[in-house]
């Protein structure tokens, strides 16, 4: 609409037409038709979440840069631009001094508090002091103003020059009106916090100020609004110099706009959402022509890392603005050529650049701060005043490195003591700046001083050379086992679990395997020092060699003495069962597991919420018996605050919404933990969060659930690890919502709830508040960073007093059918007509007319394992809930379950308190376990349309869902285990009825694996109830492909050699005695025997001369003192593969070198005799077909032995160590999880799921 005064009245004086001073209207047009045409205009975005809101305006302040330098107001280093931070509004983000506008990315801006001091940020930490003298006034003074812009643009500078203020000369200055401020000072650059002040002080509540000599100065409630401010001001600083000039050279002055006319204007053009909608068409373009450095960025990240999937937010990168996401393809020579010139491609790297910051997904530097995080747990008063500072710097310091030697005692302790012994000292003596350099320090309460951490920068480890050795000490027993690099927290779950010889054991959400290690090793506690002695029995009535023992394991063997697990010839007894929700997961916890070689392990997947019982042989005419634990880990999912010193993200995508969430799962966890638990057992419960609603909240609302102290009791472990610092659990304790209010009690979320509504408070529940009940909860254990330098987590230990019968959850009430009378119902049926000839069921259908039948739970005999494999099987690239912390709405799905029956634990009857038996049984017991003396199976699925039989096929692989191979135990006397008991020679009391295969048809093809006794109980049991099985077993035997008269084709495989080597005769044996020969093995691979090659062995040619062909046990014998220094301290046992014509180590390459490294300091390179024989046996015309004999006769079609097991026995071997599996378990078992770091890479969080930045290969 035109100005009031474009069409106005004028009055005439003495002939002269004057403008009339008042603003009439536009002729037919009322005042308030006027008005309700002035333009609407539309908004800025609104964000619910203040971190979203930041990204966006982060992207639009770096257009607003971007646009500025396209105008030219870039003077050298001069201007600024700020944005106040909608997170902590306290500070504010500015350009790094000497960045180019043009050039300034949404990650370079840096982040500045009241102070002046940089906290967070882009790589580039220069502050222009005048930026912060300035715009720091400017904010403190002015909360409304969200950005405030300054720059020596050529125009308004000018302008500055004439002390004044613009005048009301065109349609857009008239958007200044009365909205303007003059500075009349110029004190030189802004330095001082004083001169900032004053400029606040002269802008008042005006939108744009004139600094004398100076510049311009605009400000708005949006960076769209203080953008076009500046260059309208600049513009109309320009129109009006050239107006003045031209109106002075005439003599005249120019025309001014009255004030009516200037504030009718302004209301139109002037407000701040017009400011907004007017920069739209800046912004829009400026992001179409940047448009270009956004592919560039994402295509050279596509081409750098091709392996890596590649996502990229377009409304973050382009300023705000949507655009269509690029076609990838159309551009790829160009993006080469980018890449290219980047210097970053292949070639183009810096070797020594300095290390990035840490940065989150889309490449920006995490800023450890949150308010919404800190507010919370400041609230909750976690530690004591005096205490909270250091607590929030200790949750901002990157965490310590921290590993755990594994195994058992035998096989940790030498370890440690290399590390003590030959590294510590080294390290020790380095000194950094004149201080000595820190080394690994024990951690004080972990058991014989088996785990350690180290602070040192990462910056010292790479520049001394001691550290390169130590770090190469580290990757190389890692790799094979001996050391597990581990979170400190982590470690402490599994000490509390006061397990002992014989127990089973559940860990239900096991997954990466850390806990789960630990816990397999304590279920093998003592067993080597066991079985050596009773192997040293038996030798000693066979009159068999028998061999000295180390230290270590004399040592063990008298803490065995008394409380050993004899029962089974000194096995292990016990058993662990690992699980996890997630099958991808699932998998990678096996390959963690493998390393352990343990057969009293067995892996499955299930949701842990609906575990399903196992079932039990039958005994003593009992038939439904079901496995119950003496010991549960539950180390629940949970939203992995405690892990925000390593998960940076963490303090960037915390909100409370995700342990809200997750609540309702973790509670189910922990009550189905305690269902399955034996009377008297323990379940540690366990999160690496500090939010007392995945906390004390589930541990007290699972108490009363459970029937209460009656039922379930908390036990104290102040007593247990001594040395560990810990705090009390919170007896009382507010709740957080999604929208980050904070609620003391449930008492007003209800009265809230009365008076507004529960839109905003649903996902409050009472249960997550403190309880009613006196709960002795402070016996809960908090562990803080700053306790002892370590990531936050919760335990809690409880034992189960008595059976319970857990109460239901609460769920919405559905309307019940009024149920009629059984007097109603028989005068129904009575009143139906009847007739010759009638049908009878017509009565019946009376009957259920009045009284239907309840199909609410067809399934209810079925068991709830069968149920979950009937479903439609979730993809293997699910990410499981372990550890989840990601968005709200992901944390709600992961607490849906499916509809289950309620377990009932009846107590049993007096007497058969040790039966474990309970009836009904737990949800997936068995199959038919609707009633003891009823059967129900699961419906046959339909035959497929297209008449494939697939489905019918007995042994057919379900298509496009996970399978496993079927467990197939071999009977005690079959064949090849009669073959291989005669040639090894094994004692009778090695047990022979636990070995087995995987493949449907029972045969062993390739390996035979072995189990623990109650392992092959519960597959065995179970091997139709639905029960999902991943792995069990140890490789004891892999097929050798040789041939030669009276050879066992079955080889002692590395995994499995100490179980068997304490029963394997003397024929098989060969003994070493000096470092020198096991060097040689070491280093050189398939040494020769034949004519005088035996001699270059040692000790051991004679021996292998003589030993006929195929697989035998190498014992590595303890030395006499007096041979110390040639000698072993302790007894090692390894496979050996005695050839045609030479012999071999069957370890893998990487085995070797770690061998050589730990036992001899060096990093020796391997040779391979047996690729050099191989080459010139084909370079003299030997094919395939056959080779010459030693007196020169050609045998047509056989194969030289020795080549047959020296090429191929050794890759195979190898091939087998390194991916821990066969074709048997490996092929059909899933989806290949590659190495650990692929498999989790999309696996939710876990408290050592996410390490620190450790020690790697590539650093070594």
């Amino acid at each position: 609409m035109s100005p009031p005064s474009a069409m106005g009245n004028t009055t005439q004086t003495n002939g002269d037409h004057i403008p009339s001073t008042k603003a009439p209207l536009e002729p037919g047009i009322s005042e308030i038709k006027a008005t309700k045409q002035m333009p609407k205009f539309p908004g800025p975005p609104k964000f619910e979440d203040k971190h979203e809101e930041r990204e966006y305006l982060k992207g639009r302040l770096a257009a607003a840069f971007r646009i500025f330098g396209k105008y030219g107001f870039d003077e050298g280093v001069a201007g600024h631009i700020t944005l106040r931070d909608p997170v902590d509004p306290s500070t504010f983000w500015v350009n790094p001094f000497g960045v180019a506008f043009s050039l300034i990315k949404r990650s370079d801006l840096i982040q500045v508090d009241h102070n002046g001091d940089i906290i967070g940020g882009g790589p580039c930490k220069l502050l222009n002091a005048a930026a912060f003298m300035i715009h720091g006034a400017v904010h403190a003074a002015r909360q409304d103003v969200t950005c405030a812009a300054h720059s020596h643009s050529i125009y308004g500078r000018s302008f500055c020059t004439l002390g004044r203020k613009i005048d009301m000369i065109t349609q857009d200055s008239c958007s200044f009106h009365n909205d303007i401020a003059l500075y009349s000072s110029f004190n030189g650059i802004v330095l001082a916090d004083k001169e900032g002040k004053d400029i606040a002080h002269a802008l008042g509540d005006k939108k744009a100020a004139l600094l004398q000599n100076h510049g311009l100065l605009t400000v708005g409630e949006t960076i769209e609004a203080a953008v076009f401010w500046f260059i309208s001001l600049e513009k109309c600083c320009q129109a009006q110099l050239m107006a003045d000039a031209a109106a002075g050279g005439r003599g005249h002055e120019t025309i001014k706009i009255n004030d009516d006319d200037a504030a009718f204007t302004y209301k139109t053009i002037g407000t701040p959402i017009a400011g907004w909608f007017s920069a739209k068409p800046l912004f829009d373009i400026i992001a179409k022509e940047t448009e270009w450095d956004t592919r560039a960025v994402a295509l050279k990240s596509l081409l750098v890392n091709p392996d890596k999937s590649l996502k990229i937010d377009f409304k973050y990168t382009h300023y705000g603005v949507n655009c269509p996401v690029p076609n990838f393809r159309l551009w790829s020579v160009w993006a080469s050529v980018v890449v290219k010139e980047s210097g970053r491609g292949d070639g183009g790297r810096q070797q020594d650049r300095q290390r990035a910051p840490r940065t989150d997904t889309r490449g920006e530097e995490i800023i450890k701060t949150n308010p919404r995080f800190e507010e919370y747990y400041t609230t909750l008063h976690l530690v004591e005043d005096v205490e909270r500072d250091e607590f929030w710097a200790f949750l901002r310091r990157d965490l310590p490195n921290s590993f755990r030697f594994t195994g058992s005692k035998s096989q940790a302790l030498p370890v440690q003591r290399l590390l003590k012994d030959r590294y510590i000292p080294e390290i020790t003596s380095i000194e950094h700046d004149g201080e000595l350099v820190p080394p690994p320090t024990v951690i004080p309460w972990y058991p014989d001083q088996l785990a350690w951490q180290m602070t040192t920068p990462k910056n010292i480890v790479r520049r001394f050379p001691p550290f390169a050795s130590f770090q190469k000490f580290l990757v190389s027993e890692t790799s094979v086992g001996n050391i597990s690099r581990q979170e400190v927290v982590s470690m402490i779950p599994p000490l509390l679990m006061d397990l002992r010889p014989g127990m089973t054991v559940l860990d239900l959400c096991a997954a990466p395997g850390s806990k789960a290690a630990q816990l397999v090793e304590m279920v093998h506690s003592g067993e080597e020092a066991r079985m050596r002695k009773i192997a040293r029995k038996y030798r000693r009535v066979e009159g068999g060699e028998v061999s000295p023992e180390g230290e270590a394991l004399q040592e063990e063997m008298k803490e065995e003495e008394e409380s050993g697990d004899w029962s089974d010839d000194g096995r292990a007894t016990g058993l662990l069962i690992a699980n996890d929700a997630d099958y991808k997961r699932a998998h990678m916890l096996t390959h963690q597991m493998k390393r352990l070689n343990s057969p009293n392990l067995i892996v499955t997947n299930h949701d842990a919420t609906m575990y399903p019982s196992i079932k039990l042989p039958s005994q003593g005419g009992v038939n439904n018996r079901y496995l119950k634990f003496d010991r549960i880990l539950a180390d629940v999912p949970c939203s992995g605050d405690g892990t925000c010193r390593k998960n940076l993200n963490v303090w960037k995508d915390w909100i409370p919404g995700n342990a809200l969430g997750l609540f309702s799962t973790q509670l189910r966890l922990l009550v189905r933990a305690l269902q399955m638990l034996k009377v008297g057992g323990r379940v540690i419960y366990s999160t690496c969060s500090m939010n007392p609603v995945e906390n004390e909240a589930v541990v007290a609302a699972a108490i009363e659930r459970c029937g209460g102290l009656s039922k379930v009791d908390l036990i104290d472990c102040k007593s247990s690890l001594p040395e560990l610092k810990r705090r009390p659990g919170l007896s009382k304790w507010q709740v957080m919502d999604k929208y980050g209010k904070i609620w003391k009690t449930w008492h007003d979320v209800e009265k809230e709830k009365a008076e507004h509504g529960d839109e905003r408070l649903g996902r409050l529940a009472k249960e997550m508040f403190p309880p009613s009940a006196t709960l002795p909860l402070d016996r809960c254990m908090r562990i803080y960073a700053h306790l002892q330098n370590t990531g936050g987590f919760f335990i809690t230990v409880l034992e189960k007093k008595t059976e319970i019968k857990a109460k239901p959850e609460s769920e919405p009430k559905r309307p019940e059918p009024q149920k009629s009378s059984i007097i109603s119902a028989v005068n129904e049926i009575e009143a139906q007509p009847t007739s010759n000839g009638a049908d009878p069921t017509q009565k019946i259908d009376a009957l259920d007319a009045i009284a239907p039948t309840d199909n609410t739970n067809d399934a209810e005999g079925i068991s709830a394992a069968a149920r979950q494999n009937k479903e439609v099987a979730p993809s293997v690239g699910t990410t499981a809930t372990k550890r989840e912390h990601d968005a709200e709405a992901d944390a709600e799905r992961s607490t849906k379950r499916p509809k289950i029956r309620e377990e009932v634990d009846d107590p049993a009857p007096e007497g058969a308190e040790d039966r474990q038996v309970h009836w009904p049984p737990p949800p997936g017991a068995v199959l038919e376990a609707s009633r003891p003396e009823t059967t129900t199976t699961l419906p046959e699925p339909p035959l497929p349309l297209n008449g494939s039989d697939h489905a019918s096929r007995p042994n057919a692989k379900p298509r496009n869902q996970p399978y496993e191979e079927p467990f197939k135990y071999l009977s005690a006397t079959h064949a090849d285990l009669s073959s291989i008991s005669t040639f090894y020679n094994l004692s009778p009391s090695f047990p022979r009825d636990r070995f087995m295969v995987r493949n449907a048809t029972g045969i062993p093809a390739k390996t035979i694996y072995y189990t623990s006794l109650l392992a092959k109980e519960i597959l065995t049991t179970n091997a139709s109830t639905g029960i999902k099985f991943i792995h069990c077993g140890v490789k004891m035997f892999v097929k050798q492909d040789v041939q030669g008269d009276g050879v066992c084709r079955w080889r002692i495989q590395s995994e499995g050699l100490p179980l068997l080597e304490q029963w394997v005769g003397e024929e098989r044996c060969v003994r070493l005695y000096t470092k020198s020969t096991l060097r040689h093995l070491l280093v050189e691979m398939f040494p020769k025997v034949e004519n005088s090659g035996w001699r270059s062995l040692g000790e051991i040619g004679e021996r292998v001369r003589d030993i006929g062909m195929g697989c035998c046990v190498l014992r590595v014998e303890k030395s006499s003192d007096d041979d110390a220094e040639d000698g072993f301290q302790e007894r090692m046992t390894l496979p050996l593969w005695r050839s045609l014509h030479s012999l071999n180590l069957m370890l893998p390459k990487e085995e070797r070198r770690a061998m050589l490294l730990r036992l001899f300091g060096e990093d020796t390179p391997l040779q391979d005799h047996s690729k050099d024989r191989f080459n010139r046996k084909m370079d003299a015309g030997e094919g395939e077909g056959g080779v010459k004999s030693e007196d020169g006769a050609r045998q047509e079609g056989v194969k030289d032995e020795d080549a047959a097991v020296e090429t191929e026995a050794e890759v195979k071997d190898e091939l087998v160590v390194k991916a821990g599996g066969d074709q048997e378990d490996m092929a059909p078992a899933g989806p290949s999880t590659k190495d650990e770091d692929d498999a989790d890479a999309e696996a939710p969080l876990k408290e050592d799921d996410v390490m620190p930045d450790a020690i790697n290969e590539e650093e070594a």
